[in-house]
Order: structure tokens, then C-alpha cells, then sequence
């Protein structure tokens, strides 16, 4: 029913409820053009060795999935992300390459908004490893055209604890597929690139790593990358933001090694005279 119809019909219509309904409208009129003639887009794709696909636009009977692994070079990866604006994905094939192979689709939710597809044959026994299995990049190839090329097993860094410290304190970094190989900090002023050395698996691999920072790294805004080796250059997770702030100065000291506040305390104390104790026996 039109806005028109709803005044028409006595129907009272606030401000904010027209803006509502015509933003629903938009929504709609954009999902049906989606679904009618543009290429399919992924927004999300998750799970083991059988994830869903997420997004807009995937046929029923039409779609195919066509999936890659890459190849993980260190120095190569480090050189994209030293640039001065990080590609991302944007390093892949736009089109799926010659070797790219297609997956098996097991199903297509009828909106066409969510699939499920086996990405791997078999399952890792623990279960959690799964999402370490099968291909690294897939593309949704529909009769309207070809997504995006979708990074599937990349590191996905969501935050940092604790988002500001000093330089030679152990942060830690939660996530999605962490399961770090390099750890990198950009600096947000200059551009320069710094990694890590210092940095190991957290409580689970695939969900948080800790790494710490170096005892000369410069105070100053940062921006934190987590490889964990899937997606070559294109694979780096991130940045999250963090703050490097001045070293904290140990507590001053004075003679017989207690610390300033200690010390001042107890000259205090001596100087209004200490409190007469004394024991009676019967």
C-alpha cells in the first residue's frame, strides 16, 4: 500500500513513519534489481568443512561456486602491506582464474540470500579445525554475472586488549581464524612498517594470539595486521587501531629502598612520633 493509499483510506501517518516506509521501499525495490540482473554479492560466509554463503543475488538452480587456494610468501606479503594504502582484496583475480574448481552446492535458500557448500570432503576430528580446511579464495558465478573474489579463511581481527600501551607490554588479539604467522604494526603518521617477533597462539588458536610490543617502538597511533598464511598478499587481517603510550617511570626511590610514597609516609609518621605500645601482666 502506497503512502497515498494510507491517507486516503483516514490512515494516520507520522513523519517518521513515511520515512520508514519509503526507506522499505527502497530496500525492496533494491533486492528485486539485485536478484533481477546484477551479479551476485557475498557479504559473510562462515562455518567447517560445509560453510553458508551469505548475501544477495544466488540462483537456485544457476549458481556455482568456483574456489582457490594461494600461495603464502612472506617477504610478498609484507611488501603489499607496505605500501601506502593496503590493496586487500583487491590483489586477487577479480574473475576466477583458470585453475579455480568448482564446489560442491548443497543447497540455495529460495530468496536466494543464503547457500550451504562443501568446501572440504572430511572432517577434522576436533571440529574447531575444520575452518583451517579447504580452499583460501571463492567467487559465486551466476547467469547475472561473477561476485567479488571473497577471502574465506584470512585472519579476521575484531579487537585488541588493551587498545592503548607501552612499548615491551604483551597485548592481546581476539578474532576469527587468527591462528597468527605475522603480526605487523603500520604506523598511522609515517607509513612505516614494523613486525613482530614476540607473538604466540592465545587460550585457541583460531580465536585470539598474543604478541608483544618492542621496548624501543615509539610512542604514537598504530594500525595492528594479523596473516595467518591464507590469501597471500591479499590476506592480511585488519588494521584495528592502538595507541603506543610513553613508558611509565618507575617509582622514584630514597635511602633504605622504599619507594617515594612509602618513604614520605613514614617521615610522616616519625616526625609526629610514633604511638606508645606497651604490654601489663598479672
Amino acid at each position: 500500500m502506497s503512502v497515498r493509499r494510507f491517507a486516503e483510506k483516514g490512515i494516520p501517518m507520522h513523519r517518521n513513519s513515511v520515512l520508514v516506509v519509503i526507506g522499505l521501499c527502497g530496500v525492496l525495490m533494491g533486492a528485486a534489481g539485485m536478484a533481477g540482473g546484477a551479479p551476485p554479492e557475498v557479504c559473510r560466509i562462515q562455518g567447517g568443512n560445509t560453510k553458508t554463503i551469505w548475501g544477495v543475488g544466488f540462483d537456485a538452480q544457476k549458481t556455482q561456486v568456483l574456489a582457490l587456494n594461494t600461495v603464502f610468501d612472506e617477504s610478498r606479503a609484507l611488501a603489499a602491506l607496505a605500501a601506502k594504502v593496503y590493496p586487500g582484496r583487491d590483489l586477487l583475480p577479480q574473475k576466477p582464474p583458470a585453475g579455480a574448481r568448482p564446489l560442491k552446492v548443497l543447497g540455495v535458500e529460495p530468496r536466494g540470500l543464503v547457500m550451504a557448500v562443501e568446501f572440504v570432503g572430511h572432517h577434522d576430528a576436533s571440529g574447531f579445525y575444520d575452518a583451517t580446511l579447504g580452499p583460501e579464495v571463492c567467487w559465486v558465478v551466476t547467469p547475472q554475472g561473477t561476485s567479488k573474489p571473497v577471502l574465506v579463511r584470512s585472519a579476521q581481527p575484531w579487537w585488541i586488549y588493551p587498545e592503548r600501551a607501552s612499548p615491551g607490554q604483551r597485548i592481546r588479539i581476539f578474532g576469527r581464524n587468527i591462528s597468527a604467522r605475522l603480526v605487523a604494526l603500520k604506523s598511522s603518521q609515517t607509513g612505516k612498517l614494523l613486525t613482530l617477533s614476540d607473538f604466540g597462539p592465545g587460550r585457541h588458536r583460531l580465536y585470539e594470539c598474543w604478541a608483544r610490543l618492542p621496548e624501543d617502538l615509539h610512542p604514537g597511533q598504530y594500525e595492528l595486521y594479523v596473516h595467518n598464511g591464507a590469501g597471500g598478499e591479499a590476506g592480511w587481517g585488519g588494521p584495528l587501531p592502538l595507541t603506543v603510550q610513553p613508558p611509565t617511570p618507575p617509582p622514584a626511590s630514597i635511602a633504605g629502598g622504599f619507594s617515594l610514597p612509602l618513604g614520605q609516609s613514614l617521615q610522616a609518621l616519625l616526625k609526629q612520633g610514633l604511638p606508645q605500645v606497651g604490654f601489663r601482666f598479672s
